[in-house]
């Protein structure tokens, strides 16, 4: 029995279907916006609690409104980043890679900010294979950050290993690796680190 006035259940989860598509959408369109800024909220969020010098917000706003890396057409030295594609990780590349590599006059680069036609995993040997230098950002021992580096080591690269998570859950030959450790949200001083990696490599 249905009472008036009632919508059939086939309906009402249809409704439901369409309603959790558009919220979908709508936040892979937001998301889109994000990553076009060159910025999350999680940057805005640590940069503003965490490093409250003049200088270091100075920079952050200028990193907000630099170009995105796929307009760059010619870049003679690239520094390749290796890292988890996760919000928390943002500020990690904007704030301390992306810096670290302007130091050396180079330009810092992920897969994920590239416009390019192919298979990924091309692009991803091709940026390497261009690159002066990788930072490699094992946190979380992702596979593809892992698959980058052994790519990079056999390529004979030059590579910075950062970590920000537990050191001892690297695996065994992973963990062998010299690896600059650093805390989330703290990125305001894993800056300073990198950049005196950098310029170890470029002057050598």
């Amino acid at each position: 029995m249905r009472y008036a006035g009632s919508m059939p259940a086939p309906r009402r989860e249809l409704r439901r279907t369409m309603a959790e598509s558009q919220e979908k959408e709508l936040e892979e369109v937001i998301a889109e916006r994000l990553r076009e800024a060159g910025l999350k909220f999680a940057t805005e969020r640590a940069i503003g609690g965490l490093a409250p010098d003049l200088a270091l917000r100075a920079e952050f706003q200028e990193t907000k409104t630099r170009g995105h890396s796929a307009e760059v057409t010619k870049v003679d030295k690239l520094i390749f980043a290796a890292m988890p594609f996760a919000p928390q990780y943002e500020d990690v590349f904007f704030v301390a890679m992306s810096y670290a590599a302007e130091q050396v006059g180079a330009v810092c680069d992920r897969v994920d900010r590239r416009e390019f036609q192919g298979n990924v995993v091309d692009e991803v040997h091709r940026l390497i294979r261009k690159s002066t230098a990788v930072i490699v950002d094992l946190s979380e021992s992702k596979p593809n950050v892992l698959y980058e580096a052994g790519f990079a080591h056999a390529l004979k690269k030059p590579c910075v290993h950062i970590c920000s998570t537990p050191m001892d859950k690297l695996p065994f030959d992973v963990a062998q690796w010299k690896t600059t450790r650093y805390e989330a949200g703290q990125t305001h001083k894993l800056r300073r680190d990198l950049t005196q990696r950098l310029k170890q490599i470029f002057e050598s």
